[in-house]
């Protein structure tokens, strides 16, 4: 078992960049090429991060997967080559996302042949943010706690991710043990409700802005975010088993997600 840094804000490159890094436990002895991307609803283009894990390097020092050959298919016939416009970075020119289409990643990178694919969902929409205060009590510090409103979409069996960013960063956890930096949610029973999220390990205070993102997610999304929260809790939070690497939609002994998700956001200015 050896020390490896992995990056925590896989989310965060889905809005803002993030350089926020927590070592833990991975069961790898060799290093393995971690996959960060997506693909969103939103007007392109996407960017594609390859790293390496690694035994040693500085938190400043990301090892980059460079010179790799990239390609996202979208099922139609079309096919991208991404561009590498930095050390490890490959980003899209002209492919688009789409809801109910199916995206293909291919990386060639050390002799490998790297797959993962990710069907975007349709989009749920954020309906209204509001907030309210909430004393200090044993578990938890006095502020300005919000709730985000949402229409789930038609159907069942619809996975979402739930990220709060406080002045354009993801907060840190201030209060209790057991919450991730985002919450990962599975609706396996209900068609179309309106429901309500309160993120109540972090608070705000007057003048925050704060943006609230509501991720429409695959199950292989689903499953990564939820095992990923897993790991970093286990990694902080006092328990007595070792974590567990993330689930992975890439093959070859990849690590990371590639994802087509749809995106909801809002912002609220706390008052």
């Amino acid at each position: 078992m050896n020390k490896s840094l992995l990056y925590t804000c896989l989310a965060a490159t889905l809005l803002m960049a993030c350089q926020k890094v927590i070592e833990i436990d991975l069961n790898e002895s060799d290093p393995q090429i971690v996959v960060e991307g997506f693909i969103r609803d939103e007007a392109g283009p996407y960017e594609i991060k390859l790293t390496y894990t690694s035994n040693y390097f500085d938190v400043n020092e990301f090892s980059t997967v460079n010179g790799a050959i990239v390609t996202i298919s979208d099922g139609t016939g079309f096919t991208e080559q991404l561009t590498e416009t930095s050390n490890g970075i490959y980003r899209t020119s002209s492919i688009k996302g789409n809801p109910g289409t199916t995206y293909t990643l291919n990386i060639l990178a050390d002799g490998k042949d790297l797959t993962g694919s990710s069907t975007m969902p349709d989009h749920a929409t954020i309906d209204s943010l509001n907030y309210e205060y909430f004393p200090k009590t044993a578990f938890t510090v006095a502020g300005n706690y919000v709730t985000f409103y949402f229409k789930e979409t038609a159907g069942v069996g619809h996975n979402y991710l739930f990220i709060i960013y406080q002045n354009g960063e993801i907060p840190e956890m201030t209060n209790r043990a057991g919450e991730g930096p985002f919450f990962v949610y599975e609706d396996l029973f209900f068609n179309e409700l309106i429901f309500d999220f309160q993120f109540y390990p972090y608070p705000t205070f007057p003048g925050d802005t704060i943006v609230i993102e509501l991720v429409s997610l695959d199950d292989a999304g689903y499953n990564f975010y939820n095992t990923l929260n897993s790991t970093l809790n286990s990694a902080s939070g006092g328990f007595s088993e070792l974590p567990q690497n993330p689930v992975t939609n890439m093959s070859e002994g990849a690590i990371g997600y590639f994802g087509a998700v749809a995106i909801s956001r809002d912002t609220i200015v706390i008052q």
